[in-house]
This record gives C-alpha cells, sequence and structure tokens, in this order.
C-alpha cells in the first residue's frame, strides 16, 4: 500500500446527523477544504522549521538499555547485549546506530555564531535551550540494525539541523551573507538529503557480503560527513509487533506538509484565518456593556449536564461553557489565568458531550443491531478479527486532549476518572465499569521457566494486572485513558487486557462485557429518560418564572391601563345615568305639557258653537275654531315632544346600560390584570438574586459578587444535572453491555492497529470504525502534539469530535496542526500570561526560513502560540493587556492573598477576582508569612552558599512525620527555580537533606512517599501543578541573567501562582528589585534579611 494512502487525510467517514441546528455541528462533518495559498505557505514554513529540531541522543543506560560508543574494531559479541534480557518471550533486542553524535552546547555555540540572538548577546546572555548535569548529545543521522547486526536497508533517518548549520558556517566564513546562504541552502536540502539516501542504499547493497560488523562500518562510511565518527550504539527491548522507536524530533513535519497539499478539515481551516492584530469580525465582548453576555444567561441555553461536584461553577465557567455549547464555532478559545478552574470547566465539556452522546444512543432500540454487519479483517498469516462498523449518529463525540506540556497531559486523564476527584456525596453513584479500573492480583497457574508442558510442571504464581491510575487510586471508573506513546499504549492494553481469556478470576473489560450490569438497555434507557425529563421540566419553570418576571413591566401597564379604563366607564356611566336623570325630568314635563295640551283641547271641544252659528260663520265660531286649531296643534306639537322625550330617555338608559356592561367588564379586566400582575410579583419576590439574571437586584450587586457566583443554576437543578450525566454514564456502559460481541471484536482490532497487525489494505476501512468504538468505550484519550502523528496516523481527516488542547500558550502554532486536521471542534484552552513556547532556533534562522517560503513573520512560533491564534478566530471574548482574547474564566481559587495580588497585577492588570475562601493550612501558617528572604546573591547561575542555606533553614521547620489523612493530606513543597543549572544542584541537595530529616527507622515505602512530597525543578516543569509551599530560587548571578528571567512577567507569573498557601522567594533583594516584572515581587513582599544559623 503506498504511503498517501495510509496518511490521515483519507477519505471521510459516513454523513451522520447533526444533533445541534446549525451549518455543522460536531456530530456532523464538514466538508473537507483546501487551504488559501498564504496557509499553506505558512504550513510549508512550520514542516521547515520542525526539519531542525535537533533528535536527543541517550548517552546513558540501564540493566535493559545497552548505550555505548561505536567500537572501533569488530568486537566479540556484535551486536551488543543488554545487561538483562526481559523474561518475556513478547520482546525483542532493538538495536540503533547514532551516526555523528556531538555534544548540543557544541551546536547551539554554532548556531550562536551565524544566528546569535543580538538581544540576548547585548545582556551577555546566550540563549538557554538545555544543560544538565551530564551534557545532552544530538547526532546527524541514525539507522536500524536487524538481530544478526546487519542495517536495515530502509530504516535510515536523516536529521538535517547539524549538516545545515555546518554548510552555512562555512559559507559565511567565506564571505557570502547569512540571507543567501540560507535561502539556497535550503533549496538544496532536499536534493542533499536524496543523495545521502542514494549513498545509503549502494552501501547496503555493496555489504551483502560482508559480515554483519563490516556492513555497519560501510553504511557509516557511505554517510559521514566533515570527518565525524563519534558513532554510538543503543541497545533496548520492545514489543515484537510494535514499530521501532526513531529519533528524528520531526514530529509535525508529515502532518504539515499533508495539510498543505491535501484537503483538510474545516477546523483546521478555521484555525489559520485568524488576524491577531484585531479582534475578530463580529467579536462581542462578554465583560462589556451594562449587562454584559446577558444573550447567553437564558435559562433555556443552561447545559444541561454537570460534572459531580460540591460546588456550583463561577459565573465566567457557566458563560464560557453556554457559548461553547450552543456555538457553532469550530475553534473556541478559553482563556484561563492560573487557578481559575480550567480543570474545572473541561470537566463540565466532559459531562455535558457525554450526555449528548447518550441521548443519541437511546434512540436504538437494540444496540447490537445498530452496529453493521461483521467484516473479517486480515491480521496476517492465518489470523483475522472481525470489525462492525458502529452507528453512524454516535461519531462526532470522542474527546482528545493534546498538549505539547506532558505533566497536562498527564493531569487531566488522571484527574477526570479519579474518584477523589468527584463530590464526595456523588462518589457512590457516579460509576462507569468500576470494577475493571483498579489493579488486581490474583494467584495463576503459570509454566516454570525452562519445563516441559506437563501440569508437574507449573506452579501458582502472583500476577498484577495494574489500574488505570497510578500509585494505588481509586478510579470511579474507565472515563479516560492516556495515550500517546507506544509505553503508554502498553500499559493501557495491560488494564484492559484483551487477551485474556474470559474465565480469568480477575475483572477485566473484555470478560466484563459479556457479564450483566447494574442496569439492563431498557432499564438505562428509561433511567436516561426520566432523568433528562426531570431536567427539562426544572428548566421549563425557569423559563416561566423569567417569563412572568419579564413580563412584569408589560403586566404592570397592562393593569394601569384596566384601571383607567374602569375609571373611564364609571365616569361614561356617571355622565349616563345624569343624561338619563335629564332626559326622565324632560320626558316629565313633555308628558306635562302633552296632558296641559289635551286638556285644553278637550275644553275648547266643550265651548264649540252650534251648528247654525258654525254655518253661518258667526265671529263666534270663527273665534273657537282658532282657538281649537291652536289647541290642536299644541296638543300635536306637545306629543311629539312627548314622543321626543321618551325616546330620547329611552336611548339614554340604553346607553346607560351599556356602559354599566362595559364598566361591568373593565373591573373584571382589572381584576384578572391584578391578579396576574399579583402573581408576577409573587415570582419575583421569591427570585434569588444571586441567581436569576432578570432580577434587577442581580445587575445592581457588583461585579465581583456576580461573578463569584451562577446564573440560574441552584443545588436542587445541579444535582439534576448530575444525575442525568450518571444516567449518561449508565447508558454507555448498558450499551456496551448489550453490544459486547460488536464492541469486543473492534477494542481487539483497535490494539491489533497500534500493534501493526492489520494488514496495509485493510487499514482504511478498518481504522475509522475501531478509532470510533474505542472512544465509545473510553470516552476521553490524551496525547502530546509529538505522539498525534504516530497515534492517529490511520485517523481520517475531520473524521472526530472534540479536540480539546490544554496549556495552549505553551505550544508553537504548528503543533497542532495534525490534531487539528482530523477533528471537527476545537477546545482551546491556556493562557498567554504563562509559559510561552520553547523554541531553540535563533530568531535569525526562523525568520530567513519564514520568509523564504512567503509566510507572515506574525505567525512564527517565537511570536505566537496555539492560543493566540485560537483567541484570533474566537468572536466571544475580551480584551485583555491591548489584545483580544478568548472566553475568560477570572475567578482566582488557588493562592492565598499574597499570591494572587502578585500575580493579578503583575500579568493581568487586575482583571482576575479573587474567589478562595479556605484557610491556610496550620502547618503552611507555622512557616510564617510569605515573604523574600534576602541573601547575598550568587556569583553566577548557581545556588550560591545563602540560597542553600535558606532553602535547608525552610525545610528544617517543617514537621514531616505529622499525621495525615483525606481531610488533612500531607503538606507539599515545591523548590523551583528558573535556571536549569541550578535546579541541578537543587535536585541533589534537596533529597538527601530531607532523607537525613526523616527517622532512621522509617521504611523504604514510607521514606519514597516523603520524598515525593518535595519536587524540584525549573519553571517550565511545574506550569499545571500547584503545592502547598513554593521555594523561589531565583539565583541569576548575572545581569542578563535576571533579565532574561523577568523581562516578561511570563515566568515569574508560573513560579507564584504554583503557591496555594506560602510564597518565600530567596534571592539577593538588591540584585533583583530592578529586573523587570520582578519589582513587582520586591515591592508586594515584606523582605526579610537572611541570618545564616
Amino acid at each position: 500500500m503506498d504511503a498517501a494512502s495510509r496518511t490521515w487525510w483519507g477519505p471521510t467517514l459516513p454523513v451522520m446527523a447533526p444533533a445541534r441546528s446549525g451549518p455543522w455541528s460536531a456530530t456532523s462533518p464538514a466538508p473537507l477544504r483546501r487551504l488559501p495559498a498564504a496557509a499553506t505557505r505558512l504550513l510549508t514554513a512550520w514542516a521547515d522549521l520542525d526539519r531542525f529540531e535537533a533528535p536527543d541522543v541517550p548517552m546513558r543506560g540501564g540493566d535493559y538499555h545497552h548505550v555505548d560508543a561505536f567500537p572501533a574494531h569488530e568486537p566479540a559479541v556484535w551486536p551488543p547485549a543488554t545487561v538483562k534480557a526481559p523474561g518475556s518471550g513478547s520482546q525483542v533486542r532493538c538495536t540503533q546506530v547514532l551516526v555523528g553524535c556531538i555534544p548540543v552546547p557544541e551546536v547551539e555555540d554554532a548556531l550562536d555564531r551565524v544566528f546569535g540572538d543580538l538581544r540576548l548577546q547585548a545582556h551577555g546572555l546566550k540563549p538557554r535551550r538545555g544543560g544538565a548535569s551530564v551534557p545532552a548529545h544530538t547526532c546527524r543521522a541514525s539507522f536500524l540494525l536487524d538481530e544478526t547486526g546487519r542495517p536495515l536497508p530502509d530504516s535510515f533517518d536523516h536529521a538535517v539541523l547539524l549538516d545545515f548549520v555546518r554548510h552555512v558556517e562555512h559559507e559565511v566564513r567565506g564571505g557570502r551573507g547569512v540571507d543567501d546562504v540560507v535561502r539556497t541552502g535550503l533549496g538544496k536540502l532536499d536534493v542533499f538529503q536524496q543523495e545521502l539516501r542514494e549513498r545509503w542504499g549502494k552501501a547496503i547493497e555493496g555489504s551483502r557480503a560482508s559480515s554483519p560488523f563490516a556492513a555497519v562500518q560501510q553504511c557509516l562510511a557511505a554517510v559521514e560527513a566533515g570527518g565525524s565518527r563519534n558513532h554510538r550504539v543503543s541497545v533496548t527491548w520492545i514489543e515484537r509487533d510494535s514499530e521501532p522507536p526513531r529519533l528524528l524530533p520531526a514530529f509535525f513535519h508529515d502532518d504539515l506538509e499533508a495539510a498543505a497539499t491535501g484537503p483538510t478539515s474545516a477546523l483546521l481551516h478555521h484555525y489559520l484565518q485568524g488576524d491577531q492584530a484585531s479582534a475578530p469580525p463580529g467579536a462581542v465582548d462578554v465583560r462589556a456593556g451594562e449587562h454584559p453576555a446577558v444573550d447567553l444567561l437564558d435559562p433555556a441555553l443552561l447545559p444541561r449536564a454537570a460534572w459531580p461536584s460540591e460546588h456550583l461553577p463561577r459565573l465566567s465557567q457557566q458563560i464560557a461553557l453556554t457559548a461553547l455549547l450552543n456555538g457553532q464555532a469550530p475553534v473556541s478559545g478559553v482563556n484561563g489565568p492560573p487557578g481559575t478552574g480550567k480543570t474545572t470547566f473541561l470537566r463540565d465539556v466532559y459531562a455535558n458531550v457525554i450526555t449528548d452522546r447518550a441521548g443519541v444512543l437511546v434512540t436504538c432500540a437494540d444496540p447490537a443491531a445498530a452496529f453493521g454487519k461483521g467484516r473479517t479483517v486480515d491480521l496476517g498469516g492465518t489470523e483475522t478479527g472481525y470489525c462492525y462498523a458502529p452507528p453512524a449518529d454516535a461519531r462526532g463525540f470522542e474527546m482528545l486532549v493534546a498538549s505539547s506540556n506532558n505533566a497536562a497531559v498527564e493531569n487531566v486523564t488522571r484527574e477526570i476518572p479519579d474518584l477523589e476527584a468527584l463530590g464526595k456525596t456523588h462518589r457512590e453513584n457516579t460509576t462507569y465499569f468500576r470494577t475493571v479500573t483498579g489493579a488486581e492480583t490474583v494467584q495463576k497457574t503459570v509454566k516454570k521457566k525452562g519445563a516441559v508442558a506437563s501440569t508437574l510442571d507449573r506452579a501458582p504464581e502472583e500476577v498484577t494486572r495494574p489500574g488505570l491510575l497510578p500509585e494505588g487510586k481509586q478510579a470511579w471508573g474507565l472515563g479516560a485513558a492516556a495515550l500517546g506513546s507506544r509505553d503508554r499504549v502498553g500499559a493501557f492494553q495491560q488494564v484492559l487486557d484483551p487477551y485474556t481469556g474470559d474465565s480469568t478470576p480477575w475483572h477485566h473489560l473484555f470478560a466484563e462485557l459479556t457479564r450483566p450490569g447494574p442496569l439492563t438497555w431498557q432499564q438505562a434507557r428509561r433511567n436516561f429518560h426520566d432523568r433528562r425529563r426531570a431536567v427539562d421540566e426544572a428548566i421549563e419553570q425557569l423559563q416561566r418564572t423569567r417569563q412572568e418576571v419579564t413580563r412584569l413591566p408589560l403586566l404592570q401597564s397592562a393593569r394601569d391601563e384596566a384601571a383607567r379604563t374602569v375609571e373611564a366607564h364609571r365616569g361614561d356611566l356617571a355622565a349616563a345615568r345624569t343624561a338619563v336623570t335629564t332626559l326622565a325630568n324632560a320626558a316629565d314635563r313633555a308628558d306635562t305639557g302633552l296632558s296641559e295640551a289635551r286638556a285644553r283641547l278637550t275644553e275648547s271641544a266643550a265651548g264649540r258653537p252650534g251648528r247654525l252659528a258654525r254655518t253661518f260663520g258667526s265671529g263666534a265660531a270663527r273665534a273657537w275654531q282658532r282657538e281649537r286649531d291652536a289647541a290642536v296643534t299644541a296638543e300635536e306639537t306637545a306629543s311629539r315632544a312627548a314622543d321626543g322625550a321618551h325616546r330620547a330617555l329611552d336611548e339614554a338608559r340604553e346607553e346607560e346600560t351599556s356602559v354599566r356592561t362595559l364598566l361591568g367588564v373593565s373591573i373584571d379586566a382589572l381584576a384578572a390584570a391584578q391578579t396576574r400582575l399579583a402573581q408576577a410579583q409573587t415570582a419575583a419576590g421569591a427570585l434569588d438574586p444571586e441567581r436569576h439574571v432578570d432580577d434587577e437586584r442581580w445587575w445592581r450587586r457588583s461585579v465581583e459578587d456576580r461573578e463569584l457566583g451562577t446564573a440560574w443554576v441552584d443545588e436542587s437543578l445541579q444535582r439534576l444535572r448530575i444525575e442525568l450525566f450518571q444516567a449518561a454514564l449508565a447508558v454507555h456502559e448498558a450499551f456496551a453491555r448489550a453490544a459486547h460481541k460488536q464492541v469486543r471484536g473492534n477494542l481487539r482490532l483497535w490494539f491489533a492497529l497500534q500493534n501493526g497487525k492489520v494488514a496495509d489494505h485493510e487499514i482504511p476501512a478498518v481504522a475509522p470504525d475501531v478509532w470510533a468504538s474505542l472512544f465509545l468505550v473510553v470516552p476521553l484519550v490524551s496525547t502530546t502534539f509529538a505522539s498525534v502523528a504516530r497515534l492517529l496516523q490511520h485517523v481520517p481527516s475531520g473524521s472526530l469530535g472534540w479536540l480539546i488542547v490544554d496549556e495552549a500558550g505553551q505550544a508553537t502554532p504548528g503543533a497542532a496542526v495534525g490534531a487539528m486536521g482530523r477533528f471537527r471542534r476545537a477546545v482551546v484552552v491556556g493562557d498567554p500570561q504563562q509559559l510561552e513556547p520553547v523554541v531553540t532556533l535563533p530568531r535569525q534562522l526562523i525568520r530567513q526560513l519564514m520568509t523564504t517560503r512567503g509566510a507572515d513573520l506574525d505567525f512564527s512560533p517565537h511570536r505566537t502560540s496555539v492560543q493566540r491564534l485560537a483567541d484570533a478566530v474566537t468572536t466571544r471574548g475580551t480584551t485583555r493587556l491591548g489584545k483580544w482574547i478568548g472566553l475568560p474564566l477570572i475567578v482566582h481559587n488557588r493562592c492565598d492573598d499574597v499570591m494572587f495580588s502578585i500575580a493579578n497585577r503583575m500579568a493581568y492588570q487586575d482583571a482576575m477576582i479573587q474567589g478562595r475562601t479556605r484557610p491556610v493550612r496550620d502547618d503552611a501558617a507555622a512557616l510564617g508569612p510569605s515573604c523574600w528572604i534576602d541573601v547575598v546573591g550568587p556569583v553566577d547561575g548557581h545556588v550560591g552558599a545563602q540560597d542553600w542555606a535558606a532553602v535547608r533553614s525552610i525545610l528544617d521547620r517543617i514537621d514531616w512525620t505529622a499525621p495525615a489523612d483525606e481531610e488533612h493530606p500531607p503538606l507539599s513543597v515545591a523548590v523551583i527555580s528558573p535556571f536549569r543549572d541550578a535546579v541541578a544542584q537543587l535536585s541533589t541537595r534537596v533529597p538527601a537533606h530531607l532523607k537525613a530529616l526523616l527517622p532512621r527507622d522509617w521504611s523504604a515505602e514510607r521514606v519514597k512517599k516523603t520524598l515525593a512530597r518535595v519536587e524540584v525543578g525549573t519553571v517550565h516543569t511545574f506550569q499545571g501543578k500547584e503545592h502547598d509551599v513554593v521555594l523561589l530560587v531565583l539565583g541569576g548571578g548575572s545581569a542578563g541573567a535576571r533579565s532574561w528571567a523577568a523581562e516578561t512577567p511570563n515566568l515569574l507569573n508560573v513560579a507564584v501562582t504554583r503557591a496555594k498557601d506560602r510564597l518565600f522567594v530567596i534571592a539577593s533583594y538588591e540584585n533583583w528589585r530592578g529586573a523587570g516584572h520582578a519589582g513587582t515581587l520586591a515591592s508586594m513582599l515584606p523582605r526579610v534579611p537572611f541570618t545564616p544559623v
């Protein structure tokens, strides 16, 4: 199979139904995309830089590791043997020849001569790239030997740094300019490497008739350069089926080249698009405005699940989590200063991703039927396996933690499954295959060494299966695993023990899957539905309450309008009543007038003249007629008036009735409005102003008060969210048990894939399915960036769900490319104000390499980091120190006030909020307050006499024999220095002195545990850790050294914030108080002159 078809940018997984709305989500793969020209130039430049990293050469061996100079003459034994050989027949010898070895300081001197950092040289300080008690070595090439000691044809690797530096130095001495030499030299590198490989190939062919040792000599002669014959031989033992280790450190080169030349994930495309000089388009500052981030505080957006903790999240953690889970952006940067709960935040991310997947799994009526039909997989020879495609819609929830910091990777994958990471009240009910995670020792019958296959030659022997966590720690379940290196994969294989028979006496996953679990599949489904319904109903009640509260102003207006309507109708009724009275009087008058008119008419009829008088029209008759006509007219007029008056009265009475009806309706409406208003006022009165955002009292609180709490979530809702997460774990366990045949088959294939047993032609189809199955059972795994290309080499682009980058401020920008190319969404957590990326190459060389490829210099590894690139594309964030950063976590919970205040002022412009309430532990307080112990400084970077005396005096005051328990764990101490040479001395002195303080009758194990309570190291080894007491030994004998350590706040910020209870700075006050940010420590810590005893 060709190399291209084995790489991660191969075919994508089947399309899955999205779990969240939007253009795409972590559960549905986005289309692959080709990068724009600027991004491809950048990746090519980063790939060049990766080639220039120098490999490490081992200088010391052990019982199972032989390391020595390559012999000048053929030895009696070739290849060399180790002092001891493993008892297991599963391991084979691996022999490497390391070509042209040279001490690293010599390489650094050459780099400084050609590409010297003028800024550091001005201070008389060389770049500190390494340094230890035994100088590190590197080499220019390496190759492997077979069991007979003969070179393996395809094993030659070339490290370009040594040859390139020698070439540039030679040309510069000849008068050429550095830039010109670098530019032309880069163009010749590939040609030079090809020539080396051709010479190697000819040497292999020409040495076939020679003895194995002579063949090695011939191959060395073919690839030697500059007369260098300082070669070494390294012999180790590896698993028979595992890939031999290679020394070259170009961990990222292949992934960088692949992403630059082929289609890659939308995640990686997004990651490379930011402008670090400004906020991204559409940026929203979650810390700005009268009601900051109010749109993210809608209870409908609340994450449904929660990590089982005794504490509620801080507001900034809640906002960050809500923005992440309800957003669609491929990259989300989260900016967390020391002690602000980054791990707590990641635990809640973990709980919600698992719960989201459980919501998909419970839609399956039969887990076994949800897998595809089994297909046979060729494992070489006669061995076969069976692969079953997992359900497509259950993919996209995979979680991988990656970092450049080994400690950070270990911390997350050890803390997630650790039982003590749970709140005490939740430890019993949070469980997930718990029985398979603890170490077990059992009696097994094994064959005696050298015995024949007979029952008489077999004897019982104690065999231990390691636990998921080290040092006997108890896990709540199979929640996470540290992978990456071959050693870690091997250790994980021992925990799961996939090749042990089901009848084994101990609990291992492959047997446990076939046994009944705590819940059947249907019970787990019902339980999950019930728990989810409870959470949804609680949140719906919050929404109803919120609707009532938000409607309060409208209800008040409606009540007032109803009251005005009632008053208006009452006025109308009074007017109508007045009109009726008036018209009734008028009708009475009209009736009286009509009666009078009729009376006159009647009276006139009585005086009617006789017929004769009427006939002849006598004067009397004519007068009567006139009176008669007038009476008739008056009666008609009065009648019409009476009719009109009565009609008007009837109309007025009808109007009165209508108005009275309207008044009754308006009175009822007012009563209803008053009832609704009273209900809303009751709801508002019942609100907790520390929880409910819609209560104006929430916004009237101080920023500090708000940030120390959380929105909407009280203890009752938190309990429901925790129970939903616990139910989600039960769903995963029941699902795996119900589909045990498919899960076991796929997991065995995953181990076969890691051990190189899967045939090449099977890998493209098998790898996505077995990785999806591993993540289905083990929700989160971790690795360093350096191991991504090897561990995930067969994983297609954009096929996995969630990449979690920890300590991202410490990672070079190119380190994350391989991981981002394989995932759909990334949570990038870090802090640019802590340790920056360690870059060993000179800046001038980096500049030239970037310029030659046409790459933007702002993306140079010494100028930016994974965190800064992620922040540049994160639209929810804030501005700090004049730069846009991603979602900020701001409540500090670790350090006592002095350390908190120093870091807050020195590195964060007082943007953090102190959230710690725990008092200083008594044994730390007994050492006295945190202070600056003023000593006579050393003359160089080493520890001076008074430095060591001050360290010793503090160690002497600690009671190392004090009893400890879970409530009162033993005091932990860190001895930190910025300088490796200082640490080299302290690493020897501190353990020796501490051991002398311990009782002589203590057991070796108790002494070992006590010594482990004190950790000594450089600042770089401590990021991500914390200790009760920190002794910061600054040393720094030269002004240049002090400037290097304190020029930026980063180193000192990390050192100071490792201390939870006490910080003792041990240094010359006079030398350091004017050295950059060390002045902040000098001004805020009390100065205590050291008096030697």
